[in-house]
């Protein structure tokens, strides 16, 4: 085990933040608190943290309880979104820092500083000062001094979101080789799917200070608890069918199959993702072909986004690839859902 949190609960005077809440992070695991603005992922981030505290429940780290400890005395390392680099001191000076408030001998401050700035492909930098960096070397600045004191956590509060698409996508990556090689226990609070799928190896969506499904990024996507979990991480269809005793499942009065794992509870919410649904190109090739209107078509580059409408004016979302970019608003096609593909998703309570 490495980090712990047993039973949380924390309020402020008007607002109830959390209520019990239990998270375990496994030692050298890389998990990613997920959820919308204002669900209390940078709350759990600074409790975990020690920058607040909780009003029932524990904090442990490797089962040594530390709820009452100062920041400084728990040796987790954060990053932040603004950089928080020290603006009159160079780059070596800034990732030294915190070796130096720790007493390192003088030839290991400046060993390790060394390290860092190889880990963060910044040789030859550690004589500028940030304001000659671009945002995204300046992160990586932040980055190496977090890292530079031998951390037994990193925590990263939405550390990327100020960056550019492409710093950030490459940042991420930079970021997932450290961490895989360093072995460092790492929790990051984000708001972007995508951020959260590339880098977990956990992901905990949140949703109003409740931990609504905490697993794989795999396991999400194809396996949510929710509608909630569903949606956050990707785009979803659901499907409103009728059923009937005796004709089983329809769709606009025909009859729709499902496989044999999914069931055919009358409650049951039935959803795909919008790659898995196909092109039918004969109007009998197999089981639920339909007939639809093509409603909008938003060409996205690698593939072709596609809004279309069944006859009882249920709307579908599908993607299709490059053979299918001729298709325009008001065409008619017919689609097939794959029984296989189709997934069972629990309403949100």
């Amino acid at each position: 085990m490495s980090v712990c949190l047993d039973a949380i609960s924390k309020a402020y005077e008007h607002s109830t933040i959390f209520e019990g809440l239990s998270l375990q992070v496994n030692e050298r695991e890389f998990l990613c608190l997920l959820g919308p603005s204002g669900c209390g992922k940078t709350t759990l981030l600074r409790i975990i943290a020690g920058f607040e505290g909780i009003h029932a429940g524990r904090v442990l780290y490797n089962d040594r309880e530390i709820t009452d400890s100062s920041p400084g005395a728990r040796n987790f390392s954060m990053v932040f979104q603004g950089y928080t680099l020290f603006p009159h001191m160079s780059v070596s000076k800034n990732i030294s820092y915190g070796l130096e408030c720790r007493k390192f001998a003088r030839e290991e401050i400046r060993r390790r500083t060394g390290e860092m700035l190889d880990l963060v492909h910044l040789s030859g930098f550690g004589d500028r000062y940030p304001s000659q960096l671009s945002g995204g070397q300046q992160q990586r600045v932040a980055l190496a001094r977090a890292l530079a004191v031998k951390p037994d956590v990193l925590l990263m509060d939405e550390a990327f979101s100020a960056l550019d698409a492409q710093v950030r996508v490459e940042l991420r990556s930079e970021l997932r080789r450290m961490q895989k090689m360093l072995g460092v226990t790492t929790i990051m609070v984000t708001h972007d799917r995508e951020e959260a799928m590339e880098l977990a190896d956990r992901v905990a969506i949140l949703n109003k200070g409740c931990i609504e499904q905490i697993s794989t990024p795999k396991d999400l996507y194809f396996r949510p608890a929710n509608t909630f979990v569903a949606d956050f991480v990707g785009e979803m269809n659901y499907i409103q069918l009728r059923y009937d005793a005796n004709h089983g499942l329809s769709l606009d009065g025909q009859h729709f199959t499902v496989s044999t794992e999914v069931g055919k509870e009358a409650a049951t919410v039935f959803a795909i993702r919008p790659e898995d649904i196909e092109i039918s190109m004969l109007q009998d090739d197999g089981v639920n072909v339909f007939e639809v209107v093509v409603l909008d078509v938003a060409f996205m580059g690698a593939f072709t986004r596609i809004v279309a409408t069944f006859p009882d004016k249920q709307t579908v979302v599908l993607t299709l690839g490059r053979q299918h970019f001729a298709i325009e608003a008001g065409d008619h096609m017919s689609i097939r859902i794959p029984p296989e593909f189709i997934q069972v998703v629990p309403p949100i309570h």
